[in-house]
């Protein structure tokens, strides 16, 4: 199967603070936004384009192609992506998606038919963690030196903990095993409504994730009287690297 040098463009830019200074590229998956290594939160309304953002992001991981603004040099080789999705075919659906896009499916891995769990259902039949899921994605990943990223999409609905507690220690396992990996995790989730505040209080309620997270992006449609192309907006919420944080 030929590929392309880079995958299709997508209308996808990165708010950072204009006044920061990137470091040097060394285990840099997206250059001064995400490292490998990161617990990542992409947070963004149903609808507004997570899977579209996460099909991109396999493309370039898959294909080693540079993230955007980063011209055509890519700070890493070629690898593979794990996904966990709560709902989709996932050969007909995420994989068929990647390759009609230019990316390799055959580096897109179904995060749960590798660690062989049978997961409980809860909302809407979707696939749950429960407290066996982290030790079963440690040993998994272990063999598999290529991984890049692991996806979580969805994560309200497949990290579902009956309290706080249970949620933090999930991750706080899921945090050690990226830095111990050297993989970025990312999860989706959708805004908690009827929520106050500045930065990305005002859209999770959980403070374990807010704490945890390396860095948290809001995606929203770029609004069209600033930018004419139709589009999507990474805005960042919060940010820990040497560039800074930022609240927007």
């Amino acid at each position: 199967m030929l590929l392309p040098t880079r995958p299709a463009e997508l209308a996808i830019s990165a708010a950072i603070p204009e006044d920061s200074t990137p470091p040097g590229s060394e285990n840099w998956i997206w250059t001064g936004r995400i490292r490998a290594g990161d617990l990542v939160t992409i947070v963004g309304d149903p609808g507004v384009g997570k899977t579209t953002l996460i099909v991109d992001w396999i493309i370039r991981l898959t294909t080693g192609s540079a993230f955007p603004e980063m011209g055509d040099q890519s700070p890493m080789s070629a690898g593979e992506v794990v996904v966990l999705n709560p709902f989709c075919d996932f050969e007909c659906d995420l994989r068929a998606r990647v390759e009609q896009a230019g990316g390799d499916p055959r580096r897109v891995i179904d995060g749960w038919e590798l660690i062989k769990a049978d997961a409980p259902c809860g909302e809407g039949g979707a696939r749950q963690c429960d407290a066996r899921f982290v030790e079963q994605l440690g040993r998994a990943l272990r063999n598999r030196p290529t991984v890049r990223m692991v996806i979580i999409d969805s994560a309200q609905l497949q990290l579902a903990f009956p309290d706080e507690k249970g949620f933090h220690q999930m991750l706080v396992q899921l945090a050690c095993w990226a830095r111990h990996r050297k993989i970025a995790i990312v999860l989706t989730v959708t805004p908690d409504r009827k929520r106050r505040g500045p930065g990305p209080e005002a859209l999770i309620k959980s403070r374990s994730l807010i704490e945890l997270s390396n860095s948290i992006w809001r995606l929203t449609n770029t609004p069209a009287e600033t930018e004419p192309m139709e589009g999507r907006l990474l805005v960042c919420l919060k940010q820990m690297h040497e560039i800074g944080r930022a609240h927007v």
